[in-house]
């Protein structure tokens, strides 16, 4: 039993008898000695075992099989002795039949993918003649053949070797006319590239190096021009905003000038020992000159050659800008150091409510000193209906507690920040707040006034209305923004408002929404028998 040695031709394994493969190793030889003489000997034998490891791989049944004697035979008898072939440049071509094309793609004479020079050779006509075919139906078809052609280029494979080039132009795929068109195509290259003035070449390919560099550099510096500019119109926007913004803030804060009645934020200026318009003028100055330098970076960005403010101009802003720092850490420290204390000042009024009543509670807004309902412990210096000057503030919180008293009862309890019991008093005898029992109602004011003075003081106001069990009340939309969310066990949750609720041991319950559920129920049964009297 002979041995099988294994091989690779064209990336393709064989298992090979051995006599068999000693015939093939023979005429592998013998085609390298009958190409000795060739400058392209290399690629046509490359080819050459392209086409051997095609032929072998039909001619056996699977790829386990072995390669023996007569498959060698069989290839040797397609692929035809060396010493049988001599090209003659003068001998007339032989002719092509069609039936031994294939259909290729010829990528060595393509102008988009090959596709009508493959169907010209498999059809034995001009490659011109097939495109100005394409041409024609594509205009008469109103571009219909576009979609064919890029259909036919995904299906019909390229012609990649030499035997698939062949095959194209129905040649037969011999030692010969493998030799013959690598040749040919080692011919064409050398003529193309063998006249070639270097210099010539090595002077243009640096001069277009250099060209291809200043134009990277141009495009480079275009491209970063066109970043900076938008990072110019991005800065110049967030800062003129955030300046706009900081200025109305700093007005409204310091109740100046016509945004006396908005009351954007609180700053923790008491405690500070300085008026709230020199600390908001503070935090102003650290917080717009950034944004001022913001504003200027994005103009100089969008505008060039924008002139200079001038040395002395960044040096009195900076100057400012640290002054400011420097201030507010020292207040800082200041009020860390001195922390003021809480004082609670409670009074008990008492009613003549009692649980028979059936209680009304609302706000009465002035919309004067409290315009949105916005609470602030900050007051702010208005004037009063006589135009004298008061301090007002909006800080005021109620809820509802239960007891067992038979009248209703009002908690007022006021808390005052400041760093001694006398002056917290001082400032509770000055507060006036004020609130109204006329017929069956408890009207509850949206602000509090205090002599401008104390304008500085930081007050705010919780009143508690302590309601008997059985009473009726009611308690209009209007206190919602006020209504306390203290957790302390005896404290009412409001859950209906514009609603009849009763209080029933310690629980609020809704009596008109219970009417408003029946009344609904009995309509619904009602209508059913009048359809049913029709």
């Amino acid at each position: 039993m002979n041995k099988t040695i294994n091989i690779s031709l064209g990336n393709i394994f064989f298992h090979v008898d051995e006599h068999a493969f000693y015939k093939l190793e023979r005429y592998l030889k013998d085609i390298k000695a009958y190409l000795a003489n060739e400058e392209s000997r290399d690629e046509i034998i490359q080819d050459i075992e392209l086409r051997i490891a095609e032929l072998f791989n039909e001619l056996r049944e699977n790829p386990t099989q072995v390669i023996r004697m007569y498959h060698v035979d069989e290839m040797i008898k397609i692929m035809g002795n060396p010493e049988d072939y001599q090209i003659d440049d003068q001998a007339p071509p032989k002719e092509k039949s069609k039936q031994d094309r294939q259909l290729y793609r010829d990528i060595d004479n393509q102008y988009i993918a090959g596709v009508s020079s493959g169907l010209a050779h498999y059809f034995s006509i001009d490659p011109l003649w097939a495109r100005i075919l394409f041409i024609i139906i594509g205009v008469s078809t109103l571009g219909t053949t576009v979609l064919v052609y890029i259909i036919l280029w995904i299906l019909i494979p390229p012609a990649l070797t030499t035997a698939e080039k062949l095959a194209m132009r129905g040649e037969k795929i011999n030692v010969s006319n493998i030799e013959k068109k690598v040749k040919e195509n080692y011919e064409k290259f050398t003529n193309k590239f063998g006249d070639i003035d270097y210099e010539k070449y090595k002077e243009e390919t640096q001069k277009s190096v250099e060209k291809a560099s200043k134009g990277f550099v141009n495009f480079c510096s275009q491209f970063l021009d066109v970043i900076l500019k938008i990072l110019g119109l991005v800065f110049t926007i967030i800062g003129g905003l955030s300046l706009f913004s900081l200025i109305i803030a700093l007005f409204s804060y310091t109740s100046m000038g016509l945004f006396e009645g908005l009351i954007i934020f609180d700053l923790p200026h008491n405690g500070m020992g300085v008026p709230h318009w020199f600390f908001a003028s503070v935090i102003f100055i650290i917080s717009a000159v950034p944004l001022f330098y913001l504003l200027i970076l994005g103009l100089k960005l969008l505008i060039k050659n924008l002139k200079n403010l001038g040395s002395a101009f960044h040096i009195i802003v900076l100057t400012l800008w640290f002054a400011a720092l420097i201030t507010l850490i020292f207040l800082g420290a200041r009020k860390s150091l001195n922390k003021p204390e809480e004082f609670k000042f409670v009074q008990l009024k008492e009613t003549s409510y009692s649980a028979q009543d059936t209680l009304v509670v609302k706000m009465i807004q002035d919309f004067r000193y409290n315009e949105n309902a916005m609470q602030s412990s900050h007051l702010k210096l208005t004037h009063d209906a006589n135009d004298q000057e008061i301090a007002t503030g909006s800080m005021i919180k109620f809820d509802f507690k239960s007891s067992d008293q038979q009248k209703v009862s009002i908690r007022i309890e006021k808390t005052i920040k400041t760093f001694n019991r006398k002056k917290a008093k001082e400032i509770n005898d000055a507060l006036n707040y004020q609130l109204s029992t006329d017929e069956k109602q408890l009207g509850f004011s949206n602000y509090y006034s205090i002599d401008p003075k104390y304008r500085e003081a930081d007050v705010q106001v919780r009143i508690s209305i302590i309601l008997p069990q059985q009473i009726h009340l009611t308690v209009k939309d209007n206190t919602s923004p006020y209504l306390s969310a203290s957790k302390s066990p005896n404290t009412l949750k409001i859950n209906h408002k514009e609603e009849l609720i009763k209080l029933h041991k310690s629980n609020l319950k809704c009596i008109s929404c219970n009417l408003k559920i029946e009344n609904s129920g009995l309509k619904e049964e009602i209508e059913p028998r009048k359809d049913s009297l029709l």
